[in-house]
């Protein structure tokens, strides 16, 4: 049939496999009665009126008339939009719940390096950064010689703390066109060379240090490091120079 991709996605939605049926023999030949509906769609004819009864309670199968009852099926716009909706409610719900525990966990869990978390390849590494970054309330102080990787998303969300915070990055020469990027949303940024080291500090206490750069990195809490790290920043950055950002003129 046509409609083998929307029963595919109806399977995932957690359709039951005769209401999908059902539905799908609707959407090709409806309107049907009961008995020819069961006999095109495989359902037992001890459950189809059951499957039926469901399907209309839903709002995705309509009824009409008596002796004989006719059924067709609602429009799939309709009943997928539904269905997504009801998704993303319960997804919603489900975030909310799991975010509360896992904060509550955290909070229980005392700071510094026995609770070092490591992780790997650059996805783990950006989805840890953004996290890290969102987080932040009053600063970043970032050190990385290859600052490429860094997408629209994650120059939004240094560009929003800048505006009310402390946003500072040292980078080397092979990212100094991200840094004008960056630069040109106001953001502070500075060229070192040869620079080696790479971690980032947020607010003074949250750390992620860059190993292998790119493979891997490692994320914890610790303020003395953090005050260390602080003061290796400062010394790089007597040593950088400015970048230059050409503006257009008007």
């Amino acid at each position: 049939m046509v409609t083998t991709q929307l029963k595919d996605v109806l399977k995932k939605l957690h359709w039951g496999v005769y209401d999908s049926s059902v539905y799908d023999v609707l959407i090709e030949e409806g309107p049907l009665r009961a008995n020819d509906i069961a006999l095109k769609a495989n359902v037992p004819a001890g459950r189809i009126y059951s499957v039926l009864d469901n399907l209309e309670k839903k709002g995705y199968v309509k009824k009409r008339g008596k002796r004989p009852t006719t059924y067709d099926a609602q429009h799939p716009r309709f009943v997928i939009e539904r269905e997504l909706e009801v998704l993303e409610t319960e997804a919603k719900v489900a975030l909310a719940s799991a975010e509360e525990a896992w904060e509550v966990r955290s909070e229980q869990h005392e700071s510094g390096l026995e609770n070092a978390w490591t992780v790997s390849s650059l996805f783990g590494i950006t989805t840890e950064f953004r996290r890290l970054a969102t987080e932040a309330k009053k600063s970043i102080y970032a050190v990385d010689p290859n600052i490429e990787w860094l997408q629209r998303k994650d120059q939004e969300i240094l560009s929003k703390l800048h505006s009310h915070g402390n946003v500072n990055i040292l980078s080397s020469p092979m990212s100094e066109d991200m840094l004008k990027t960056l630069k040109a949303e106001g953001i502070n940024g500075r060229l070192v060379s040869p620079l080696n080291d790479a971690f980032y500090i947020f607010d003074g206490i949250k750390i992620l240090i860059r190993v292998n750069s790119p493979d891997g990195a490692v994320v914890f809490e610790s303020e003395p490091l953090a005050e260390t790290l602080r003061k290796r920043f400062e010394e790089l950055s007597r040593k950088s120079k400015d970048v230059e950002v050409r503006r257009v003129a008007d």
